[in-house]
Order: structure tokens, then sequence, then C-alpha cells
């Protein structure tokens, strides 16, 4: 037991060392393991303007740098059986344009062909204006499903943020959890 505290300690100062080096403002780094001790790392500012402290409570829009853990959430809900791959968009989402024709593979390999909102011309005016907004999940949906889709699904690839942004509702509806 000492060994595994004395490892969790260094793993702790080495990660410490490594958001300074980087100059990373705030993170907060959590470890859960069913082989050694879970801990929650918290360092840094959320808001440096304002010196407020991150807290365990700070919650983080699923976009570029969360992707990927967004992607990871999702194919361990289907690990675990409660979602299927081929199972149509429309089980699980409303209000989606086509979705009973999208299947959540479409959706993950960016070949659902839902807008991406980014790419709207007023998303982008807005973001260039004020680049300090903060964008609601129901807003950045409305925007999505406002649009055409770019092709039929399955016939195409187009990275599109709108696909995370479902993934992430999907998981939310699942686990009953905020993403």
């Amino acid at each position: 037991m000492c060994e595994t505290g004395g490892n969790m300690k260094k793993l702790k100062q080495k990660i410490l060392r490594l958001l300074k080096e980087l100059r990373v403002p705030g993170a907060i780094v959590s470890l859960k393991s069913k082989t050694y001790p879970s801990f929650n790392l918290i360092y840094g500012y959320s808001n440096l303007e304002q010196r407020r402290k991150m807290d365990i409570k700070d919650r983080f829009r699923a976009s570029s740098v969360t992707k990927t853990f967004t992607g990871i959430v999702f194919l361990q809900l289907y690990q675990e059986g409660l979602i299927k791959l081929d199972d149509p968009l429309s089980k699980y989402l409303f209000g989606i344009p086509n979705s009973k024709n999208i299947t959540l593979r479409e959706v993950g390999l960016m070949t659902s062909g839902i807008f991406n909102y980014i790419e709207d011309p007023k998303v982008i005016e807005t973001i260039l204006q004020k680049p300090k907004r903060n964008w609601l999940t129901d807003e950045l949906l409305g925007i999505t499903v406002t649009h055409d889709p770019y092709f039929p699904p399955g016939t195409d690839f187009h990275y599109s943020n709108g696909n995370t942004l479902i993934l992430g509702l999907i998981i939310e509806r699942i686990t009953r959890n905020s993403l």
C-alpha cells in the first residue's frame, strides 16, 4: 500500500509539473481505476481575468479537446450493450432531419451528412465579434438541424461538430448524467 501511495504522489507531482511546463492555465485531471486509488487533481484557474480557481463542479463543453472523450464514452456504451451502432439516430433523439435513415455508426464516423454548425455564417460572424460568447447545446443543435444535410447518410464524409454534439446528447440521455 505504501508503494502505491508513493507512486500516486509521484504521478500527481509529474502531472502538476507538466501542467506548469505547458503553461496550462487550469485543468481537472481525474483518474478512475479498479487497480489503483482514484483521485481528482484540480489545478489553476478557470478564469484568468477574474482569478477564479478551477472547481470540481466546473463543466466543459464537448468541443475539440473533449471529442476524444465523447467518442470513448460513446463506445463504452456500445461495449456495455446500451446502444447498437446500427440503430437509427431517431431511436435516441427527436427533431434531427432524416434521423430514421442515419445510424449511430454514421454519426460517429462523420458520414451522417449532418451539418457542421461552425460553418453557419451567423455563427462565424458571432465568433469573430464575440469570441468569448458561451454557446448552449440546444442553440448549436438548433443551428445544426436548420441546415440541409451535406449528402445522404453513408455516402460521403464531412467533419461536423454537430455529430459530436449529437453523440454527447445521446450519452446524456442514456446515462442520465451531464457530459
